[in-house]
């Protein structure tokens, strides 16, 4: 008699921050029904004795999965490309046969630049950007490969996803004089100006590659520290490019506080950065006088990306995968005294940081 077989799938956990792995994936006894349950991993720190240690405390964060299931040591697809959506929606009922099973997950779902192979017993991940389907700011991802699972060792199969791309968090500040530093106060009050406006023009990350590939073929290759196989394909990234005031109309010299953010986030392909790569600012700096006249100066800075230290201080040469890099540019308008400033922190799904100062 032809069997059956039942798929449930649970694309988001809401996970308490003292929750373990061992919680996170505790089994739940239904049968021979296969249950998976998904979350993000989180990497640890560099000064983890286990660099392929990491923490399961993030809740799944894509929108769908597809997963794929082989017999152990086999090429016969038992689950094939099943699409969980994120409402838990899905197609067709699946069991455990007697026979171990094998597990592959991507996300998203039916993602045409993530293709899943088997070939000999075991799994490729492939992961391409080209001319047809490049970079369009989609966070993709990957499970670990879990292997060898049958309905003796667990009703549920975990599956721990991980970021094949590299995001970036782009911050643009404005400052002012520090509180206690009357030296810039005393050339304001000499000058006779009452404030500034910062008002940026342009903002671009150029010259980074677009076009590669990653493979995974096994968990061990798995880490922060892969990056793509490039190509020679040159992209730019405009985060700002129509004139942004970072301020309001009123500054109070006493405020040493930041007075606007402007915040872009996405996704890059992970690389080295080569001394090709560098961000540019276009920014204008309006100075308003007391008398009620105004003088506006236009400033063009740029700084190679691979000269920017994180918090240890050593360059941030490469964007890696599964990783969060946040570079921070900071304007003071009195540019004179302190022009513009670059910061970086780094995440490995964690926490880093550090300053440059241009």
């Amino acid at each position: 008699m032809k069997k059956m077989f039942l798929f449930a799938a649970f694309a988001g956990i809401a996970l308490a921050s003292c929750t373990t792995d061992e919680e996170i994936f505790a089994p739940v006894n239904q049968g021979n029904e296969i249950e998976f349950v998904a979350a993000d991993y989180v990497h640890q720190t560099r000064a983890s004795e286990d660099p392929q240690e990491h923490d399961l405390t993030k809740t799944f964060s894509n929108a769908d999965f597809s997963v794929w299931a082989w017999p152990t040591g086999t090429d016969a697809e038992h689950i094939s490309a099943l699409q969980v959506n994120a409402d838990g929606t899905y197609t067709g009922t699946y069991y455990w046969p007697d026979e171990d099973l094998d597990f592959a997950a991507v996300s998203p779902a039916n993602d045409p630049r993530i293709d899943v192979d088997r070939a000999n017993g075991a799994t490729t991940i492939t992961y391409t950007f080209d001319a047809t389907y490049g970079n369009n700011q989609t966070n993709l991802m990957h499970a670990d490969f879990v292997d060898a699972q049958n309905k003796s060792t667990s009703t549920q199969v975990a599956l721990g996803f991980r970021h094949a791309l590299a995001k970036l968090n782009v911050v643009v500040n404005q400052n002012h004089v520090a509180k206690n530093d009357d030296r810039a106060k005393n050339v304001d009050n000499e000058r006779d100006i009452e404030d500034y406006q910062v008002i940026v023009k342009k903002l671009s990350i150029e010259k980074f590659d677009c076009y590669g590939t990653y493979t995974v073929t096994s968990n061990d290759q798995n880490t922060a520290d892969n990056v793509w196989t490039g190509t020679s394909k040159d992209a730019d990234w405009t985060i700002i490019n129509t004139p942004t005031s970072l301020v309001k109309d009123t500054i109070d010299f006493d405020d040493n506080t930041f007075k606007a953010t402007y915040m872009e986030t996405g996704f890059v392909m992970p690389q080295a950065l080569g001394d090709d790569v560098v961000v540019k600012i276009d920014y204008d700096i309006v100075t308003k006088f007391k008398s009620g006249a105004t003088s506006t100066t236009n400033r063009v800075k740029s700084v190679n990306l691979n000269e920017i230290k994180d918090g240890s201080g050593d360059k941030i040469t490469h964007w890696y995968t599964n990783k969060v890099i946040t570079y921070t540019f900071t304007i003071n308008p009195q540019y004179d005294l302190t022009p513009i400033t670059f910061s970086a922190t780094e995440e490995e799904w964690g926490t880093q940081g550090g300053t440059h100062t241009f």
